[in-house]
């Protein structure tokens, strides 16, 4: 028996397979169906596909023809063209690529995969991640060049909500959107998203898993320098950077992996488990105290939130300088913050308890002394 490659089972699917003589129960004919080239009716019969004409096959398998300049216009079905790539080996080593982009032009700026939609609910690119276990990805753009991005999503209406990148996940291990950033130098980015719309979005991750770890979006980079999400809202005014929300009840809309969250409230919460702390050290409170009433506290406004918008507190310079805590002289922790604070309300209660004995000692002498002057007078 002759052995049907994937290339060609793929074109015979496409085909007309001829006549059977019903007697004898074999192939008389082999006719091309549409889209198809070739047949016959004796020897060896070869179908091919007929990449030329306005066939209406479904499916073509060919490793080395290109459609370059080509355009197709489909209307009304649900899908305008599916490449599908089948692995048998189902395990690790099957890494084929149903779709690949590939722009090779040195300077520009051509795209390798390019999408756009007209319709009101439409997507330029979709990928989807339809394994139910695992951590197969729906869309992974990779950044090879040292300034280089991965992924980009661009909302470039002014208008609505649009959204630059959309994830969707729905297995319990699976990630909406992954972008790496193989490059060890430079400003890499994993995922940049860019929204100028008001209320749009650079990009948006939705984890619809009810249970696991799945994952919106998640972002990598293994660059000293780079950035495993970065996220820029050109449209001025209050537009976010990032926003985060729960549409249900949460104890907590941001997580870190060190235990600190920020709360459903909108506190930000640190962490401060007695197990991830070491070198502890008795501090001096009144040396706390005297260091607090020389340090600057004024009130003052960010650059970047204008005049109108005031503060109060010290600088972290003055702060560094006071009491040599935190990693640099540009941030203040707010656990530092209020350690300092409550180093100085202990020293302040340990003075009003001794303030209040002396006030004790000093009503007891005074009742002394009138009791004697009371004695003494004739």
């Amino acid at each position: 028996m002759r052995r049907v490659t994937e290339a060609t089972l793929c074109t015979l699917l496409l085909a007309v397979v001829g006549t059977r003589s019903a007697a004898a129960g074999t192939i008389t004919g082999v006719a091309a169906g549409s889209g198809l080239l070739g047949g016959g009716t004796n020897g060896a019969v070869i179908l091919s596909a007929n990449y030329g004409g306005d066939g209406v096959a479904q499916r073509v398998c060919h490793a080395d023809h290109t459609h370059a300049g080509n355009t197709w216009n489909i209307y009304d079905i649900p899908i305008g063209l599916e490449l599908a790539m089948h692995c048998t080996a189902r395990d690790s080593s099957c890494a084929q690529v149903a779709v690949a982009g590939v722009a090779l032009g040195a300077p520009g700026t051509g795209a390798g995969v390019y999408g756009s939609t007209d319709a009101v609910l439409g997507l330029g690119v979709w990928g989807e991640n339809l394994a139910p276990s695992g951590k197969s990805i729906g869309i992974a753009g990779i950044a090879k060049s040292p300034d280089g991005i991965g992924v980009v999503g661009t909302a470039s209406k002014t208008t609505g909500s649009p959204l630059g990148v959309q994830g969707n996940v729905v297995a319990p291990l699976g990630t909406g959107v992954q972008g790496l950033n193989y490059a060890v130098t430079g400003t890499g980015v994993g995922v940049s998203g860019k929204s100028f719309a008001p209320s749009g979005m650079g990009v948006s991750g939705l984890n619809l898993a009810s249970t696991g770890s799945a994952i919106g979006v998640d972002g990598e980079s293994l660059s000293s320098a780079g950035y495993g999400g970065y996220f820029r809202n050109q449209a001025g005014g209050t537009a976010l950077r990032v926003r985060v929300e729960h549409p249900t009840a949460s104890s907590k809309y941001i997580t870190a992996s060190n235990g600190a969250y920020l709360s459903a409230g909108g506190a930000w919460t640190n962490s401060s488990d007695v197990n991830l702390k070491d070198h502890f050290a008795s501090v001096d409170d009144s040396s706390i105290l005297q260091k607090l009433r020389a340090l600057p506290v004024d009130e003052w406004s960010y650059k970047t939130e204008g005049d109108s918008v005031r503060h109060i507190g010290p600088t972290a310079q003055d702060f560094r300088a006071a009491f040599a805590l935190g990693t640099d002289d540009t941030t203040i922790t707010t656990i530092d913050e209020a350690g300092i604070a409550l180093a100085a309300i202990q020293e302040l209660d340990r003075r009003t308890a001794e303030i209040a004995q002396l006030k004790e000692r000093l009503a007891r002498l005074e009742a002394t002394v009138l009791a004697l002057q009371a004695a003494a007078r004739p």
